[in-house]
C-alpha cells in the first residue's frame, strides 16, 4: 500500500512532522444484521429503524471511531440524507429524528423518528464505517394510519318486506388499499353467510391530511319476522390492522303497526349521545409531556434540544424555560405563550400554527421555537418545542436546562429538566521549531500547542512520513474558559 497522496507531495529526504487525532481499525469483520420484512409504524407515532452491526468488541471501540450515516429513497426515486454523525458531531437533517450516544460502541446505530409523517415512507440505508471497514443495510419503512369505523345505525328497526340501507364509515386510514366485507349471522340457524353481492362500495376519496375514507352500503330486506335479531357485520382489513375488525348492525323486525315507543327512546339515547360528545370536546385535557432530549452540545455552537407537548385541550399553553447553574438560581430565561391560531395546508395533516402572543427572551444564548398541531377528529393538540442554545463551556457546562408547562387543565405547571454537558473541540496553534535552520548534528525539537479542549482525555501522536515518533506531552491548568490545554513536543 503506498503513501497517502497528500503525503506524496513532500521529498522523503524532508522530515514531515505530522500531528493527528486518529481512528484506526480494531481488526474484525463489520456486518450490520440483515432485516428483510418491513419495519411498520403507524402515523404520529415514533418509529425506530433497526440498524444493529457487529464483528467488534465493545470493550477497545471507541465512539468516536464510529460514523454512521442515514438515507431515505422515496417513492419518487428520490435520495436524500436523513442523519449523520461523523465520530463527533450527530447531524439531523428530518427534525428531530436521533441515534442515542449510549447504544453506538454496542453496536446500536437504530434511528429514532419522532410524530411519523406519511413522508417519511421510504427504504432507509443505513451505512456504518469503522475505518477502514463499511457495512450497509437496506430496510423498508411503512407508516400506516388506522381506519376508524362507524355504522350509520347499530340497530336496523323494520317491518317484513321492506328495505333499508345500512352504511358503514371507514374514515382516516392509510394507505389506500382497504377491504370491507358485509356478512350476516343467523340468530335461528347460526349460520353465517357472504352478502358481497348485495352491497356497494365508493371509491376511496383522500382527505387533506393524506388519509382516505369509504362508505360501503349494504341493502337489507327481512322477509319475516324470524328475522329479528340477526347480526349484520361490517368487516374491515387493512394493513395497519393486526386482525380484522368489524362493526355490527342488529336487525329489529317488528309487526306493521307496531308502537313508536321505541323510536322515541332511540331518539332520546342520540340526544345523549350528542350531549356526551360535545361535553367530551369541552372538557380540558391535561397535556402529557415528554423529557427534553438529551445530547452532548458544542462550546459556542447553536445546538437544538426538543420536547414534545400532546394531547392537551384547549389550545392555550405557555412555556418557560430558565437555567440554574446554581441550585434556585435562574441565570437565563425565555417564555413563549401560544396565540389564535392560522390555519396552515400541508399535505401530512391538517395543522394549525401557532403566532405567538407573548415571547420574552432574557437571553441571547436561549431561543424557543414550538409549533402547534392539531388533529381535528380527536379535537386535541400537539406541541412540538424545539429549544435552541449556543452555550459556552464556562457558563453552561453542568447547569440545568429547566422546562415549565403552563396549561389550564394544570392545577401546577409540568416541569422537565436536563443537565447540559458541553464539549469543545480541540484547536491546534501551528507546530514551532526550536530555530529557523539547521546544520549536521543539531538538536532538532518541534512543539505544538492544543487548547480549548474539553473533556481531558485527548491522545496525540506525531509522525516522521509515516513511522511513529516518541512524543511528549506536557499538561497545563485550565484556562480562564475552563477548557485544557496541552503542548506536545518531539
Amino acid at each position: 500500500m503506498g503513501l497517502p497522496e497528500y503525503l506524496q507531495r513532500f521529498p522523503l529526504q524532508t522530515a514531515v512532522l505530522i500531528l493527528s487525532l486518529f481512528c484506526c481499525s480494531l481488526g474484525g469483520k463489520l456486518e450490520i444484521r440483515r432485516i428483510d420484512s418491513p419495519v411498520k409504524a403507524l402515523l404520529d407515532k415514533i418509529g425506530v429503524i433497526p440498524c444493529h452491526f457487529f464483528g467488534y468488541e465493545p470493550s477497545v471501540l471507541d465512539q468516536s471511531m464510529i460514523s454512521v450515516g442515514w438515507t431515505v429513497s422515496t417513492s419518487q426515486n428520490t435520495e436524500k440524507r436523513v442523519y449523520l454523525f461523523d465520530g463527533k458531531i450527530h447531524n439531523a437533517s428530518r427534525s428531530g429524528s436521533y441515534i442515542p450516544d449510549d447504544g453506538l460502541v454496542g453496536g446500536d446505530a437504530s434511528l429514532h423518528i419522532p410524530n411519523l409523517q406519511f413522508s417519511d415512507e421510504g427504504k432507509y440505508t443505513c451505512t456504518v464505517i469503522i475505518t477502514p471497514d463499511k457495512a450497509i443495510s437496506k430496510v423498508t419503512l411503512e407508516v400506516s394510519a388506522k381506519p376508524v369505523c362507524a355504522v350509520s345505525d347499530p340497530t336496523l328497526v323494520m317491518n317484513p318486506d321492506t328495505e333499508k340501507s345500512a352504511k358503514c364509515y371507514v374514515t382516516g386510514f392509510h394507505p389506500e388499499k382497504v377491504t370491507i366485507q358485509w356478512l350476516k349471522a343467523s340468530k335461528a340457524s347460526s349460520d353465517i353467510s357472504d352478502l358481497d353481492s348485495r352491497t356497494c362500495t365508493s371509491v376511496a376519496v383522500q382527505n387533506k391530511d393524506g388519509t382516505y375514507n369509504v362508505t360501503s352500503v349494504l341493502s337489507v330486506t327481512p322477509m319475516s319476522l324470524d328475522e329479528d335479531g340477526d347480526v349484520y357485520s361490517c368487516v374491515i382489513s387493512h394493513r395497519s390492522l393486526k386482525d380484522a375488525f368489524m362493526v355490527n348492525v342488529t336487525l329489529s323486525v317488528q309487526p306493521r303497526g307496531h308502537s313508536t315507543i321505541p323510536w322515541i327512546i332511540l331518539g332520546l339515547v342520540l340526544m345523549a349521545v350528542i350531549c356526551l360528545i360535545t361535553a367530551a370536546i369541552m372538557y380540558k385535557v391535561k397535556p402529557r409531556v415528554s423529557e427534553i432530549t438529551a445530547k452532548d452540545l458544542l462550546h459556542m455552537t447553536e445546538n437544538t434540544l426538543n420536547c414534545q407537548i400532546s394531547g392537551f385541550r384547549p389550545k392555550n399553553l405557555t412555556i418557560n424555560v430558565y437555567l440554574e447553574k446554581d441550585v434556585g438560581v435562574k441565570s437565563e430565561e425565555t417564555s413563549w405563550s401560544s396565540g389564535k391560531p392560522k390555519r396552515t395546508e400541508s399535505q401530512s395533516t391538517d395543522t394549525e400554527q401557532a403566532v405567538p402572543l407573548q415571547t420574552r427572551n432574557d437571553s441571547g444564548n436561549l431561543r424557543l421555537d414550538p409549533v402547534i398541531t392539531s388533529y381535528m377528529h380527536s379535537y386535541l393538540f400537539n406541541c412540538d418545542c424545539a429549544i435552541h442554545i449556543t452555550p459556552e463551556f464556562q457558563i453552561h457546562n453542568r447547569a440545568a436546562l429547566n422546562l415549565e408547562v403552563h396549561h389550564a387543565a394544570l392545577k401546577s405547571p409540568i416541569r422537565r429538566y436536563q443537565i447540559l454537558k458541553v464539549k469543545s473541540i480541540p484547536k491546534l496553534d501551528p507546530i514551532q521549531s526550536n530555530q529557523e535552520s539547521y546544520g549536521v548534528g543539531d538538536q532538532l525539537e518541534l512543539t505544538c500547542r492544543i487548547h480549548s479542549c474539553y473533556p481531558k482525555s485527548l491522545q496525540v501522536l506525531w509522525y516522521k512520513d509515516i513511522e511513529e515518533i516518541p512524543s511528549q506531552n506536557t499538561e497545563e491548568t485550565r484556562d480562564e474558559n475552563g477548557l485544557y490545554p496541552l503542548t506536545s513536543s518531539v
